[in-house]
Order: structure tokens, then C-alpha cells, then sequence
């Protein structure tokens, strides 16, 4: 499918038009701006043409009409208020007083409501570097203090998302990270569960029916990160995926996410110990499947931590990249028992290093030692050269250049 520019309205234009509209037509202008924000989230749905992250944040400007709108409440409720204090009180009933208590009482929390909104959509939309969703995607690292700025964040996980993503409604799904309103890393996901409910409301003229669907995310700390969906077939699709991708998580729908959000200590403990214990025999099982397909066990690999071992496979391999992406640097290498082959030229190893977030594969000549060819490359060719290097695979080397390991 093509993916869509986004030419219609992009920032910071759309915000210029906003300011204007509202400047000339007042309140006038809400309607319209509701209806430009519509226009530019279908025809830039996912904030493609600035970055997925930036966009999802900026879209926190709408909250900025809706802080106006509460304000105005808060405005109408106080000015009720007033003039209730204002008039004779002698011949009052019952709900004259309660009109009057309830006046006094929303007034404040509106205005408080009002405030928080409009502080939300602000910090949110010009100062991402504070957003929840920043600090989502900070909180998921193993030294949060140390995190990268926020640009550097945000393109990690829009890198993924670009190469990888599978859109379901407002949430896309890569190969490691997941971004709905805030952002999961798929490995430390717990628990997925869907929200299906319907809720009425008695009104003056009957009653009122309306749909909550929510994609509840659990992570291994217990953090809760909920999506808000309008499709349910989206909501459910999401839903599947994720549980492919992380099998061992829990799974359920309606209360259940709370119950498993709720629990005491103990009881993540265990979980989580049955959720490694689970991992770790789908790892097993994997590796003997790989081996009786007759996947090369020839190859020993030299880990990020610096321990070797020849029982080498996909997801092994896989958890090194990842890692050195995570901490962005690090190194390990493949070394086959014998020399793979390409034409005329025979490699005795394939070295992967991760510096400053770049990625370079050094393929080492079997007659020279140290020398060889390097390429600097995306995480996907890296992963696609390791997959093709376990089966014996030498990559095409046409475009690497001479280099002297160090």
C-alpha cells in the first residue's frame, strides 16, 4: 500500500491556521478547527512525513479545544454561582440550594480540569522532550537517567516502526517496540487484554448507548500503557498480533486486566518466573526444531558479554543486535567451524559492532587476519546478513569497503 504524504496541514502551519481561526471567529471557530484536525488525520493517519512519535504528540493540541471548552463550563458555572449568591434566598426550595452547591462545586473542578488539559496539550505538543510518551520510551531502558535526547528516542523507535510496522487503527506494532498513546517494548510486555464495554446513559429523551475499546498493555513492571480504539476489528487484530509476538503473555478481556494489574507482590513474582520459565522452553523447543530441520550448528558466537557458545540460533543471534542497539554499542561475531565462501573470496568470521547507534558488519578474510571487508548498515540488512550467515550464507559483498579490523 502507499503510504500517504501527510501534505495537508503540516506543522507547524495547522497550528498558525488554528490560532487564527480562533482569533478572528471565537468560539465560531471550534466547529471548523474539529473538522481541519479530521481532514489532516486521514490524510496523514500515522504522522509519517515528520516522524511517528513527534506526530502522535502533536496530536495532543487538540486537547487544547476541549481545555477551552471546560474552561467555559467552569466560566458559566462560577457566573451561576454569583449570581445565586446575589439573589433573595427566602422562598428558595430544595433544588434551589443543590443548583447552587452544585455550581459551587464544578465551578472549581472544571476550572481545574480546564488547566490540566490545556497544561497537557502544550507541554505534549512544544516541548515533546517532557511528554508521557517520551518519558514511556525512557522509563523502558535499562539506565533511564542516561536516556538519549529526546530526537535520538524517538528515531529509534520511528526506525522500527518504519521498517516493520503493522498498522491497526491508532496503534502500530514493529519488530520491538509498540506505539499507542504511549510506547511498550514488545519483550517486557505481560499482559494484553482487551476492553469490549457498553455503557447507558439516562438522558431527558431516554437513554444513551456507548462502546469503550481499549487496548490494555501490561509491561513487566506492572506499568499499564491503555490505547482507545473506534474499530473493534482493529482493537482485536492488534490484539492477535501482540500475542504472537510475546506468547507467553497473558491474554483476556473485559475485568480480567485489572485483576491481573491488581495483583500483590507474590504473585508477580511468580508470574514472572513462570513467564521466563515458559521463554525459556520455547527457546528449547525452537532450537531443537531448528536442528532437526538441519539449521547449521557449525558456528560459534562470541556474545555481547563476552561468553562463547556453540549452541547458535536465530533468536540467540537476534537478542545480541538488540542488545547492542539497547545500550548503543557493543559487538559480538559468528565464526563458522569452516570458511564460507563467495566467489573467489573465502571469510573466516562475521564481526558486528554498534557504535554511537550505527551499525557495521566486518567480514574477516580467512588468509588475512584483521583484514577484511565493512559496510555500515540498518538494522534490518544487519538482521537479514546474520540470518543468511547462520545457513552458510556469504552476504554480497559488492558494496563493502576494504578495512583493517582494529
Amino acid at each position: 500500500m502507499k503510504e500517504n504524504k501527510g501534505w495537508f496541514l503540516r506543522w507547524p502551519w495547522n497550528v498558525i491556521i488554528y490560532l487564527l481561526l480562533f482569533l478572528v471567529l471565537r468560539l465560531f471557530a471550534v466547529p471548523i478547527i474539529l473538522i481541519l484536525m479530521q481532514i489532516q488525520q486521514k490524510n496523514n493517519p500515522h504522522g509519517i512525513s515528520e516522524g511517528y512519535c513527534l506526530n502522535r504528540t502533536r496530536k495532543r493540541l487538540m486537547w487544547l479545544i476541549w481545555a477551552l471548552l471546560v474552561l467555559l463550563i467552569s466560566a458559566v458555572l462560577f457566573f451561576m454561582f454569583k449570581i445565586g449568591l446575589e439573589q433573595d434566598r427566602t422562598y428558595w426550595e430544595t433544588m434551589d440550594y443543590v443548583t447552587l452547591a452544585v455550581c459551587g462545586i464544578g465551578g472549581p473542578l472544571f476550572l481545574i480540569g480546564g488547566v490540566y488539559l490545556g497544561y497537557i496539550a502544550v507541554r505534549d505538543t512544544f516541548f515533546p522532550e517532557k511528554s508521557a510518551l517520551a518519558q514511556s520510551i525512557r522509563n523502558q531502558l535499562p539506565y533511564p537517567d542516561e536516556a538519549p535526547p529526546v530526537n535520538e528516542l524517538f528515531s529509534m523507535v520511528d526506525a522500527d516502526l518504519k521498517e516493520n510496522a503493522q498498522w491497526f487503527g491508532p496503534v502500530g506494532i514493529g519488530r520491538e517496540w509498540v506505539l499507542g498513546d504511549k510506547v511498550n517494548k514488545i519483550d517486557r510486555i505481560r499482559g494484553i487484554f482487551v476492553v469490549n464495554e457498553l455503557h447507558q446513559h439516562h438522558t431527558q429523551t431516554g437513554i444513551r448507548t456507548s462502546r469503550n475499546l481499549e487496548l490494555v498493555l501490561i509491561d513487566d513492571r506492572w506499568q499499564r500503557n491503555i490505547t482507545s480504539f473506534r474499530n473493534l476489528n482493529d482493537l482485536q487484530a492488534a490484539a492477535d498480533c501482540l500475542a504472537l509476538r510475546v506468547p507467553c503473555a497473558q491474554r483476556g478481556s473485559g475485568s480480567a486486566g485489572r485483576t491481573f494489574w491488581s495483583m500483590d507482590e507474590a504473585s508477580r513474582e511468580n508470574f514472572n518466573r513462570e513467564f521466563r520459565q515458559k521463554q525459556s522452553l520455547r527457546a528449547s523447543q525452537q532450537l531443537i526444531q531448528e536442528t532437526q530441520s538441519g539449521s547449521p550448528q557449525d558456528m560459534i558466537l562470541l556474545q555481547v558479554n563476552g561468553q562463547v557458545t556453540s549452541r547458535v540460533t536465530q533468536a540467540l543471534v537476534d537478542e545480541q543486535l538488540r542488545l547492542c542497539l539497547l545500550q548503543g554499542q557493543g559487538s559480538f561475531s559468528l565464526t563458522p567451524n569452516h570458511p564460507i565462501e563467495a566467489g573467489k573470496q573465502r571469510f573466516r568470521s562475521l564481526h558486528v559492532s554498534v557504535s554511537e547507534g550505527t551499525i557495521w558488519l566486518f567480514a574477516e578474510h580467512q588468509n588475512q587476519p584483521g583484514a577484511g571487508l565493512a559496510k555500515a548498515v540498518q538494522e534490518r540488512e544487519a538482521r537479514d546478513v546474520l540470518s543468511a550467515w547462520l545457513h552458510r550464507k556469504a552476504p554480497d559483498t559488492s558494496f563493502w569497503t576494504p578495512k583493517a579490523r582494529k
